[in-house]
């Protein structure tokens, strides 16, 4: 594709960097990973590999994209291939990425998938990234959200994302819209469990990374929860620990005490378990048992936190 346009050699080097599919080879669904997404769905319906391949490498370049310019939003650069170029640079690099992304899903019928088909994934594609976009400007822009803005922002961040790859990969099995919603429905809670999880993560200190716990005012989940049920001086108390946590490793440890003696922990394992079966019972109702569903349930029960506590 980038040969195609023409670009500049030592760009399309510095995209490559980023962006290293996986080479077209059989999938083991046994060792399948989120990149295998779109495939496994597409194949735990009855599809074939051939027709979903240039979907596949497209979403996984959305992510990276994705995930590139979220890392930039956030001021978190310190991982990654991309750290030794800066913002600036970032974010052009997710833009020539995004531009790939759209150049794929214009050769959906290279792979012999039907006009109407191929029509439905684009748009979903793009319906998708826009609605990623309004849930990342709320994430930017509301700096203490309810409790149920949190999780919407969570579905609209990354359960979107997630349900895409499903949904997408169904389709291009052939099937029917309900087995493909389906589908879509399973991704979207995968996607929403690995959002709690990485809200989990910043629950416990891990040296040298960077959490979202610190954010100061922009509340995600535990602290939206322990806001929730926390009494008017302790909420007031937290606000304060969270707004000296960036600059004072005391009052950080202080923030996080005071959230997990709320119960927030407990709050999103309990949850977590619960769209986990939610998840499960969709996916098996609607798809047909193979080697490849139980590779998307295994998926599923791998980014589930505190699935067995």
């Amino acid at each position: 594709m980038w040969a195609a346009a023409e670009i500049d050699a030592a760009y399309a080097a510095i995209l490559r960097t980023i962006v290293a599919p996986r080479l077209p080879t059989e999938l083991d669904p046994d060792t399948a990973t989120l990149t295998d997404l779109v495939e496994l769905c597409c194949l735990a319906n009855g599809g074939a590999h051939r027709v979903c391949e240039h979907v596949a490498v497209a979403w996984n370049i959305l992510y990276t994209a994705l995930y590139l310019l979220d890392s930039v939003e956030d001021g978190d650069l310190n991982a990654g291939p991309w750290a030794q170029w800066g913002p600036g640079a970032a974010v052009n690099l997710s833009t020539g990425l995004l531009a790939t992304t759209g150049a794929l899903l214009s050769r959906i019928e290279d792979a012999g998938v039907g006009v109407a088909i191929t029509q439905r994934v684009r748009a979903e594609f793009f319906h998708t990234l826009l609605n990623m976009t309004a849930g990342q400007h709320h994430d930017l822009t509301l700096s203490q959200p309810t409790l149920e803005q949190c999780w919407q922002i969570a579905e609209a961040k990354s359960g979107r994302l997630f349900g895409l790859a499903c949904y997408a990969g169904a389709l291009l099995a052939g099937v029917e819209e309900q087995p493909a919603t389906a589908c879509q429905q399973f991704g979207q809670i995968l996607g929403v469990l690995i959002q709690v999880g990485d809200d989990i993560d910043d629950l416990w200190s891990q040296p040298g990374r960077s959490s979202d716990l610190l954010a100061g005012e922009r509340w995600r989940l535990p602290v939206a929860y322990a806001m929730t049920v926390l009494p008017p001086d302790q909420r007031e108390q937290l606000r304060q620990l969270l707004l000296a946590a960036p600059s004072n490793r005391e009052a950080e440890a202080q923030a996080r005490s005071q959230i997990l003696a709320a119960g927030a922990a407990l709050y999103l394992a309990a949850e977590a378990r619960c769209l986990n079966d939610r998840a499960r019972s969709t996916l098996c109702q609607a798809v047909p048992d193979s080697a490849f569903r139980d590779g998307l349930l295994r998926l599923l029960d791998r980014y589930t936190p505190l699935k067995d506590r």
